[in-house]
């Protein structure tokens, strides 16, 4: 009977207020529905539903009875209930609508908290790696360790490596081993001059940006497969590294047949224009000291 009272008047209330209803759940519909009756249909019209929790005039609430921890209101909304009670006394269904606009929002139940948002545990910082490092060198003369492209001293020296380079062993050849340098360039050099270990941060991953590089070519791959790079245009000056074909420099001056260019590793020089082409792609790197 109750619950036929609280479907008939339903239908007659705002499509809000319906939506709201929907949310209780089964034990608040209940209780609501008996409670609305109490007012609207039973002859005491109040019934006995409500029950005062703490000093009324003091600010407490009142709970319906039966329901833990719902159904609470203030007691300017029993105030209103009493008010809609006098005035609708002759309607039952007028009554209980414009009761449910007081007691529906108290029986809903608040949306649960979302859980405590927990941040998850900090990355590691970048676990160290440990490289190889040239070492027995002559801080006093030629302080730097040659990296070349062959193993023995016939390899092409594509590099001087200082002291502070770091890199590492890919392999080994009888006294000799290849190694890759942090910014990419492999080759080979003496075990003898080659410590282990240091620790440093692997490489931040980059945007590989391409470049166009010079190289050296027409030259004997039956002989002499080198450019030298040289400390003044012409043969006079010193010849301070030999570049293979694989070398990949940028032309930053001319004078005469001569090209003064500086390698992906840093180093500057000169050399015959005759023996140098253009060009190829390549990702870009730093001066490397």
């Amino acid at each position: 009977m109750r619950s036929a009272f609280l479907a008939l008047v339903l239908v007659n209330v705002p499509i809000g207020l319906s939506a709201q209803t929907q949310q209780l759940d089964s034990a608040a519909l209940q209780q609501l529905t008996q409670a609305v009756h109490s007012m609207c249909v039973q002859p005491d019209r109040r019934g006995d539903f409500l029950h005062l929790d703490g000093n009324l005039d003091a600010g407490a609430s009142l709970a319906i009875a039966g329901v833990s921890g719902q159904g609470k209101v203030s007691k300017e909304d029993w105030d209103g209930i009493n008010q809609r009670l006098d005035q609708y006394k002759t309607d039952p269904r007028d009554c209980a609508v414009q009761v449910l606009k007081i007691l529906v929002p108290s029986f809903i139940r608040p949306p649960a908290s979302p859980p405590p948002v927990v941040n998850p545990p900090a990355l590691p910082p970048s676990y160290a790696e440990s490289y190889s490092f040239p070492t027995n060198l002559n801080p006093s003369g030629d302080n730097w360790l040659a990296l070349r492209t062959d193993p023995g001293p016939g390899g092409v020296r594509t590099m001087k490596m200082g002291p502070d380079t770091l890199f590492t062993v890919l392999g080994e050849q009888g006294d000799w081993a290849r190694v890759r340098l942090r910014t990419g360039e492999t080759g080979w050099a003496a075990k003898a001059y080659i410590g282990c270990c240091k620790n440093a941060a692997p490489p931040a991953a980059q945007p590989v940006a391409e470049a166009r590089y010079a190289f050296p070519t027409n030259l004997n791959p039956g002989g002499d497969n080198w450019l030298a790079l040289r400390t003044e245009p012409g043969p006079g000056g010193v010849r301070i590294m030999k570049m293979g074909p694989d070398t990949l420099f940028t032309v930053v001056g001319e004078q005469g047949d001569w090209a003064h260019v500086r390698l992906r590793t840093g180093e500057t020089g000169w050399a015959a224009k005759a023996y140098i082409g253009c060009c190829v792609s390549a990702p870009a790197i730093g001066s490397v000291r």
